[in-house]
């Protein structure tokens, strides 16, 4: 096909980019009230400044709304030092920071997407760098285009335009799978720079890429990082027993027990990696070290894998909970009981500390390297904030009991540091449902029980009002001038009584039956105990009966929804967990966390203290801080442009042939459509004109009608005359075949070949003169019909 960049003569065009600016800002004013609504809720305030405001929007890389709709050149990288940071292993020269004919493609596919051209950006697709990236933005944008529509129309038709992007990301990335699994796996995992250093991972996860996550090149992903430099044999059974002792043993067997990665050719790609991101591949020099040097490197590789650092937390984070459940029901006494605390005490004081520092870090970190994809990724905005809650609420409830345990001698207070670190540790022991997404057949039931919160929360105020209402209303019948107008009489009598009738525990109906027999005047009146049982009869109709099972129906119909997609489910949780232990620092077990955080610590000291040096070596000698390097990001980061440039040859041969296949289907579409249309057209038009007939014009038509029929006659004439001289030549050659059968039967009868037993074979006449004639009739009846 003809490739637009042959147009360009020169690699630097930053002339064009100042077409581009001007073509941006010409489309926002052409733009209609509800374009600019819909650009708003991706881009924010509007309209943007020329092109560095947009490079710096993606640069900044804010994944609040799940999209980064636009990307920059790399030169403006350099106005933010953690983002220089990130690229310090690309070994660039500057005259790539020019905005070259990539950057004017993508800009214009871009437009094209925001635009809502689709089939413009599908030719663009053809040619753009990084093309299942570009289709992975292209499906978010018009999925948030979708959502943020008002009219049902324009929604649907986002939603399919989203869904032809998306199915076509996860075709491609088949494709890919195909020709080179460990190609294709890498493509998920690299970043980009022409997309603003995101990964293919990241926008599928913040768009939530149904599609992309179901391919089984995104699952094979996951299972190269999560074993990282051991061997994806360790799935196995009886790999999984071996994994035990060299566990209990702190891997010290390990390196003679476990499988590793094997040095081969693909070992060529740990030179081209930067060990700040993702390297699953073994050094080949592995092979040539001294016995003692091997072992510690695999020892090293052991401690470094997702898999043992997830083995280890879990261990530890079981031990955490026994201590502090001892520490509650033996070790929880009176201050003036003691000098020093027990150990089990300020153990459990440590070990929150150094997860509460350690899940600070996690926030810190994903947002220095602009790794947000994750947050909100709820699909809600009340869920999210109960998510949040749920890892919030566990330290400062224990920070809040410690301040009641340490502020006063006060028997009362311990009391209530008791209740407070009692809920605490309910909330820690309820935090250990998150190591059950490893576990495909546990791991989407996490999703069932965040969806039925959800659906539970809309139902409660239902409940509530239903609650309230017979509350009130029988108590001020039964029970009149009798609840005390107190916030605990008000809840007590109004609120938790009626509450039990959700579970079938009627309180109220013993009181209504003694009051209706003994009419006992004290509490109320036989006629008002009576209303109050009618009233009793319809509030458990309506909520036991109604409510509740309309509940049970919703529950039902959310896990069903979840099945149907348990596997995107499961990958989608596996994404989190498998970067959560990644992204983990070695030694990532409480307490024992505490020794990298301080090593982090005396880094970061460092490094703001020596910021001029450090600064200097990042710009000149691309050299990654040790603050930057003591932490890995989820990204798989070329150490030279060479690799990028490997990776882009790779995926683009492996799927323009799907590519071009696309075009011509919707070339041929587009055909078919525009003769429908023309043939719609045309219909309407012939009609009107018949309407319009005049009688002279319907005297034409009958001298044409006559002038074909007698042409048909004559036609029909000559072709009878046809058929008769084949039918009489036919005869003579029948006539001539059965003569020379009977010669050979002759012959045969000579040289008694044939069993004289058998009666000899006779020839019936020819028939062909009846078929002639019943051809005649035929012929007749045609003309009969067409007169």
């Amino acid at each position: 096909g003809f490739d637009p960049l042959t147009l360009v003569e020169k690699d630097d065009i930053s002339s064009y980019q100042k077409f581009i600016e001007q073509l941006y800002v010409d489309s926002y004013k052409a733009m209609n009230t509800s374009h600019r609504n819909r650009l708003i809720t991706i881009l924010g305030k509007l309209p943007l400044e020329p092109m560095t405001e947009v490079d710096y929007k993606l640069n900044k890389f804010d994944l609040s709304n799940h999209i980064f709709p636009f990307c920059g050149s790399p030169g403006h990288v350099e106005n933010d030092y953690e983002l220089n940071v990130i690229n310090s292993n690309i070994k660039t020269d500057r005259t790539n920071n020019k905005y070259t004919k990539h950057h004017m493609l993508r800009d214009l596919f871009l437009w094209s997407i925001l635009m809502d051209m689709p089939e413009m950006a599908k030719v663009l697709l053809l040619h753009v760098r990084s093309r299942i990236c570009a289709a992975l933005i292209a499906s978010a944008v018009f999925k948030k285009y979708s959502n943020s529509s008002q009219i049902v129309d324009l929604r649907d038709k986002f939603q399919s335009q989203s869904l032809e992007f998306e199915t076509y990301a996860a075709m491609s990335i088949n494709k890919c799978y195909e020709y080179n699994e460990k190609r294709a796996c890498e493509l998920l995992l690299r970043q980009i720079p022409l997309f603003g250093n995101v990964t293919c991972m990241q926008v599928a996860i913040s768009s939530e890429s149904v599609k992309l996550l179901e391919t089984a090149c995104f699952d094979q992903t996951l299972n190269q990082v999560w074993f990282d430099k051991l061997s994806l044999s360790n799935q196995q059974t009886s790999a999984k027993l071996l994994q035990i002792p060299s566990i209990l043993t702190f891997g010290l067997i390990a390196p003679w027990v476990i499988n590793y990665r094997k040095e081969n050719e693909e070992s060529l790609m740990n030179t081209n990696l930067s060990k700040q991101g993702i390297n699953y591949y073994v050094d080949e020099k592995n092979s040539t070290e001294a016995p003692c040097t091997k072992y510690w490197t695999h020892f090293r590789y052991f401690h470094e894998s997702s898999l043992i650092k997830m083995s280890y937390h879990f261990i530890s984070y079981i031990w955490f909970l026994l201590v502090f459940s001892y520490m509650m029901l033996y070790h929880l006494d009176n201050r003036n009981t003691f000098i020093i605390p027990h150990w089990t005490e300020i153990y459990v004081i440590i070990t929150v500390s150094t997860m509460f520092c350690e899940e600070a870090r996690k926030l810190f970190q994903e947002y220095d390297a602009r790794m947000l994809e994750r947050w909100g990724s709820t699909g809600s905005t009340l869920l999210t904030v109960l998510t949040n809650t749920f890892y919030i609420l566990p330290y400062f409830l224990f920070y809040l009991g410690l301040g009641f345990r340490y502020g006063s001698y006060n028997e009362d207070l311990l009391s209530t540091a008791r209740i407070i670190w009692a809920l605490d540790l309910e909330l820690w022991y309820l935090r250990t449902l998150k190591f059950v997404m490893a576990l495909k057949f546990l791991g989407p039931k996490l999703f069932m029980l965040k969806n039925m919160l959800r659906d539970l929360f809309a139902f409660v105020f239902m409940i509530f009002i239903a609650i309230t209402a017979y509350g009130v209303v029988s108590r001020s019948l039964i029970l009149y001038k009798q609840v005390p107008f107190t916030g605990y009489g008000i809840f007590s009598e109004i609120f938790y009584e009626p509450y039990w009738l959700i579970y079938g525990e009627v309180s109220d109906k013993d009181l209504l039956d003694d009051i209706i027999n003994n009419n006992n005047n004290a509490t109320g009146n036989a006629a008002e105990a009576t209303a109050t049982h009618v009233l009793l009869a319809f509030h458990m109709l309506f909520i036991n009966i109604l409510l509740l099972n309309l509940l049970i129906a919703v529950f039902a119909d959310t896990i069903g929804k979840v099945q149907e997609n348990t596997e995107f489910y499961w990958r989608y949780q596996r994404y989190s967990f498998v970067r959560e232990y990644f992204e983990r620092l070695p030694l990532s077990y409480p307490p024992l966390i505490i020794i990298p955080h301080i090593i982090l610590l005396f880094l970061t000291i460092y490094q703001k203290c020596c910021s001029k040096l450090s600064r200097n070596r990042v710009i000149n000698e691309n050299h990654v801080p040790l603050s930057k390097s003591f932490t890995r990001i989820f990204k798989m980061i070329p150490v030279n442009d060479s690799q990028n440039e490997q990776w882009d040859s790779f995926e683009n041969a492996a799927t323009y042939s799907y590519v071009r296949s696309i075009l011509e289907n919707n070339k041929n579409k587009n055909t078919l459509t525009t003769n429908y249309e023309q043939l719609k057209s045309t219909i309407p038009t012939t009609d009107s004109n018949l309407s319009k007939t005049t009688v002279d014009q319907q005297q034409i038509i009958e001298n044409l009608k006559n002038e074909l029929m007698s042409t048909f006659k004559l036609a029909l004439v000559e072709t009878q005359k046809g058929l008769e001289q084949n039918n009489s030549r036919m005869e003579n050659r029948l006539d001539q075949m059965k003569a020379s059968l009977e010669w050979m039967m002759n012959a045969m009868s000579r040289v008694k070949m044939n069993n004289p037993n058998d009666p000899r074979p006779t020839f019936a006449s020819s028939s062909l003169r009846n078929d002639t004639s019943f051809a005649d009739q035929a012929t007749t009846l045609t003309t009969n019909s067409v007169e």
